[in-house]
């Protein structure tokens, strides 16, 4: 009772997106050990890594309940999906400053400043990015791969040009989390006004 036409045509755009976020992911570390140092780029994965555990107050699994209640025909859920995101991303505020004053106070006033400026990029990237599970709740892969596509290799593009003009971490942490909200707002608001 398997559809295979539709579990091919889904397989299909899925391991396009792929694809296509590995290469701009090859292309962002060939980049970083271009343009800095080990260290800087230590730094920088090791600012980003902390933040991604930082954000789980901002609902991660969210995604799953919003995709199941989009497929039911149930296309509401997107905007207290994204608001409860929103309102509990102050945790997410709150913990990143903290660690951010456990940073300065160690005398590491570049990790500090570089969780200052996630904290209040962080919310909003990952609240935005709610509009993967209401693309994959219509069943659209094709669209879905076109606007994961899209995100990775502009924010791929942005990273890139900001490491030819500088090798700071704290302004290429800002550029990552600017890029990523401006970019997952972009997508939500096509997502929503598209049928």
């Amino acid at each position: 009772k398997t559809d295979i036409m539709y579990l091919a045509k889904g397989g299909f755009w899925l391991t396009i997106g792929q694809g296509i976020s590995m290469a701009s992911a090859l292309a962002i570390s060939i980049a970083f050990a271009h343009f800095i140092s080990k260290e800087a780029y230590g730094n920088y994965r090791y600012i980003l890594s902390i933040t991604a555990i930082l954000a789980i107050p901002t609902l991660p699994g969210m995604g799953t309940a919003i995709t199941r209640a989009v497929a039911r025909g149930f296309e509401g859920t997107i905007f207290p999906g994204l608001q409860a995101k929103l309102k509990w991303g102050i945790l997410a505020i709150g913990a990143s400053l903290i660690t951010a004053g456990y940073y300065f106070w160690q005398g590491a006033p570049m990790l500090g400043w570089g969780f200052v400026v996630a904290a209040f990029l962080l919310p909003l990237a990952n609240g935005f990015d709610i509009y993967n599970s209401l693309v994959l709740g219509r069943k659209k892969f094709s669209e879905f791969t076109v606007y994961n596509s899209i995100t990775q290799a502009s924010l791929a593009a942005c990273i890139i040009a900001a490491l030819t003009l500088t090798d700071n971490i704290v302004a290429l942490i800002a550029t990552f989390y600017i890029a990523n909200t401006l970019l997952n707002a972009g997508c939500f608001f096509h997502a929503i006004t598209k049928n």
